[in-house]
């Protein structure tokens, strides 16, 4: 019996782009990629480098996000927070929380 098996290899290479978001880093990215600025070669053979780094960037978008919106909020839940009296369950105390954890 025979069996068909693939062999592949993959090449990456971690880039470091400034950019203002992970969208636009992957635009500028993938156009230096298309206008032939950026070709891999057998030095660029690694496992995964590129998964593990876009997941990297990804949890940092996140938390850069949660600090957004977390200033936008902690002021006015800070003041509905002591107008009702401090309850133990108000959002203020989770933004809190997550603030610490950040």
């Amino acid at each position: 019996m025979q069996y068909n098996i693939e062999i592949s290899e993959r090449l990456s290479r971690v880039l470091n782009i400034d950019a203002s978001s992970l969208g636009e880093a992957i635009e500028i990215a993938e156009q230096k990629y298309q206008d032939e600025e950026i070709v891999l070669d057998w030095t660029d053979f690694h496992d995964n480098v590129v998964i593990k780094e876009f997941r990297e960037n990804l949890l940092n978008e996140k938390d850069e996000l949660m600090n957004e919106i977390i200033a936008y909020l902690i002021e006015d839940e800070e003041k509905h927070f002591l107008e009702s009296g401090k309850p133990d369950n108000h959002i203020y105390t989770k933004l809190i929380k997550l603030q610490k954890l950040i």
